[in-house]
């Protein structure tokens, strides 16, 4: 990114506020810096350890040539411990005349382009290699293709470099015990009464269902007599009428005594008419 700095001006469309891409989002030019991009990606990694323009070592000496990536970020996992490179482009020239990108492998698991729409072709990264676009807004990050974790050794320098020149150390939080047992006092509390405020609902939605079923057994029971009452009369249950009863026991002494233990019923069909 050091060789684009230097040929911002001569690139079309780039100019310095850092480097500065301009995009055309919904008829209206957008442009959109690396700072810009920064920003974004320190938004993705809210939670995460992220050094924008984070140095791979000591800044003078020991023999090697100083690397900076425009950004890096490890991921708060002991689990899941990883870090994420990342070299922002936001011009076309920017990214072909980078020949030092892959130098920046050894220090993250994840490398990642990061650049606005059409800057970067996928068939032009290898296979390892991940690419994020920026939206047309430049307000937004999509990940066009996710990088491949790789097996790094922990890289240390950067590591001594975030530790000893971008960090603020702070107490980790430790509750001290009265607070901790009152927490869970109150938790354990507000479970119990969920516990009867439940046990209560299931209570008395039982005895309801109950109720329902026994009403429901009772009509059960009175519909059959009155079914057994119709056919001994000789009238399908189906079909019979008040005025085929009346008239099917009007004649008829016997069936009278045969059914004397269907009146009961019976009077429901008649309107209560003694018989």
């Amino acid at each position: 990114m050091d060789e684009a700095r230097n040929s911002a001006a001569a690139d079309p469309g780039c100019r310095r506020r850092g480097l500065v891409s301009t995009l055309r989002a919904k008829g209206t030019f957008v442009e959109v810096s690396s700072e810009d991009v920064s920003r974004l990606l320190a938004d993705r990694h809210a939670g995460d350890v992220f050094v924008a323009q984070c140095k791979g070592g000591p800044t003078h000496g020991y023999g090697a040539k100083l690397r900076v990536l425009d950004a890096w970020a490890m991921r708060k996992s002991w689990s899941q411990w990883s870090t994420v490179g990342y070299e922002i482009k936001v011009s076309r020239s920017d990214f072909l005349r980078d020949t030092k990108w892959e130098t920046y492998l050894d220090l993250c698991h994840e490398f990642y382009f990061v650049a606005p729409p059409r800057v970067i072709q996928l068939a032009e990264l290898p296979p390892e290699i991940g690419l994020i676009e920026t939206s047309a807004s430049g307000t937004r990050l999509f990940t066009k293709r996710k990088a491949v974790v790789r097996k790094i050794e922990p890289p240390v320098g950067v590591m001594i470099y975030v530790l000893m020149w971008r960090a603020t150390i702070g107490a980790e939080h430790k509750p001290d015990r009265l607070s901790y047992w009152r927490e869970w006092l109150a938790e354990q509390e507000e479970k119990a009464d969920l516990g009867h405020r439940v046990s209560r609902r299931l209570h008395e939605e039982f005895r309801s269902l109950r109720a329902r079923l026994y009403n429901a057994e009772q009509d059960a029971k009175r519909d059959q007599r009155l079914t057994d009452a119709l056919r001994t009369l000789g009238l399908d249950p189906e079909v019979a009428t008040e005025y085929a009863i009346k008239d099917r026991l009007a004649g008829s002494d016997e069936l009278r005594r045969r059914l004397s233990y269907h009146l009961d019923a019976l009077r429901q069909i008649v309107g209560g008419e003694q018989l």
